[in-house]
């Protein structure tokens, strides 16, 4: 009796899954279930990975999720100005523009870095409120 080689590549492939998730599983309760960690720390963190999973939505996927809406229009209100954030699917990076009467006017990268950090410190203060 032989197993044919699909089976086996087939299987070790799923092994090979399997390892990945042990990993990510065991590395995750390493951050987490550490007894060294208080409650406020693990709070912390919980918020900031929260926050950047907010943070790349709002930048490269345009989701509808409230908290990215409501992210991005505290921005606008705080500029006094409506943006619009584009990942063009030709360049490396993304793009923020400023909406004008004209129409879309882009925002040079001096600018682009402290909108960014703004949005960062706004996302932070969004998702902790919202975070039990």
């Amino acid at each position: 009796m032989s197993i044919k080689s699909f089976y086996v590549r087939r299987m070790l492939l799923q092994y090979d899954k399997q390892l990945v998730a042990d990993r990510r599983i065991r590395r995750h309760m390493q951050l987490m279930g550490s007894s060294e960690v208080d409650p406020a720390q693990k709070r912390q963190l919980m918020v900031e990975r929260v926050a950047q999973e907010v943070f790349e939505n709002l930048l490269f996927s345009g989701s509808n999720n409230p908290v990215v809406e409501d992210v991005k229009k505290s921005l606008e209100n705080e500029l006094g100005e409506k943006l619009s954030f584009k990942f063009p699917p030709s360049k490396l990076d993304f793009e923020i523009y400023r909406e004008t009467q004209d129409g879309p006017v882009k925002i040079d990268s001096y600018e682009t870095s402290g909108l960014l950090n703004r949005l960062w410190n706004i996302t932070l203060e969004k998702v902790d409120e919202t975070m039990l």
